[in-house]
């Protein structure tokens, strides 16, 4: 079920933000910085 969640949300922020804030995201949760999310998207 997470995985369903996480593929939505990544597509609302693809739709609202662009192809390259996906990367940026992937990358930083890939690091470990998945506090990314909360602090400069403010979703």
């Amino acid at each position: 079920m997470k995985g369903i969640i996480y593929t939505e949300f990544l597509n609302l922020v693809e739709q609202k933000f662009g192809v390259e804030m996906v990367d940026t995201i992937i990358g930083r949760i890939e690091s470990g910085i998945s506090g990314y999310l909360y602090l400069h998207l403010n979703i």
